[in-house]
């Protein structure tokens, strides 16, 4: 039995849908293609197909709380003008606690996975509880919405979250803007979270749908602070590869 999954972009920026399905290309197993994922349990074999959607009526990038509203209005309205209802699953691929998420829930009783909720999640699998876990970013105002967004959902304000460090770039600046800027301002502000936490620091979660291809330049960063051994026990978690992983497993357990 084939599982069709949908992934969703609420922005109108084509190219990010396309960094969306290289990441999920990434998240397959080992000679599978990314629309065909096969996994194996004790009672079945199943196919997975990874659908895309972009949302061409949405902004072309999600920047603050106005256009968070706006691509989630729009990419409503374009979802009521296709069959959705073949899908047994949805995650919507922005890296915020995005309306989306919860209007889509309202809609179907089939599992709606965020990006962000699906990083935090994981963090608490595999987070030691001596450590903590920190978002990187993009534009400033993130620092606020992305601290208010984990307190909500966790329900909390939990120790375990040490904070978000930003970039001050918007998410297509992360990939308009000079290279070497871009890599400056991300190595930045991961050294402003490893030395704010140094010891505590356990995870890094990619604060944004577009810097899922500058986990290497994270990595790279926790090697300088931190040493060898230490910046490469850093884990870095990626939302969309997270929530690769997550949603089919909710919905084969009829969640």
């Amino acid at each position: 039995m084939l599982l069709k999954l949908l992934v969703v972009n609420p922005n109108s920026t084509a190219s990010m849908t396309d960094k969306l399905e290289a990441v999920v290309n990434a998240s397959c197993p080992p000679g599978v293609s990314q629309l065909y994922l096969t996994y194996v349990t004790a009672i079945s074999l199943q196919q997975v197909q990874y659908d895309f959607f972009t949302n061409a009526d949405g902004p072309p990038g999600i920047n603050d709380e106005p256009t968070s509203h706006q691509s989630a209005e729009t990419c409503m309205a374009a979802l009521g003008q296709i069959d959705i209802t073949c899908y047994r699953g949805f995650i919507v691929a922005c890296y915020s606690a995005h309306p989306l998420v919860d209007m889509l829930k309202l809609l179907t009783n089939k599992p709606v996975v965020g990006i962000f909720e699906a990083s935090i999640t994981t963090c608490l699998h595999i987070l030691a509880r001596s450590k903590k876990f920190g978002i990187v970013s993009t534009g400033h105002i993130w620092e606020r919405l992305l601290t208010e967004g984990v307190n909500h959902f966790l329900g909390v304000h939990s120790a375990l979250f040490t904070g978000v460090q930003t970039t001050g770039l918007t998410a297509a600046e992360l990939h308009e803007a000079p290279q070497e800027e871009v890599r400056l301002r991300i190595r930045g502000a991961v050294k402003h979270l490893l030395e704010a936490n140094h010891s505590q620091l356990g995870v890094i979660c990619l604060g944004c749908a577009a810097m899922a291809d500058m986990d290497t330049i994270v990595r790279e960063t926790c090697i300088e602070v931190l040493g060898e051994v230490e910046g490469s026990g850093i884990r870095i978690i990626d939302g969309v590869a997270a929530a690769v992983q997550l949603l089919p497993g909710l919905v084969r357990c009829n969640m």
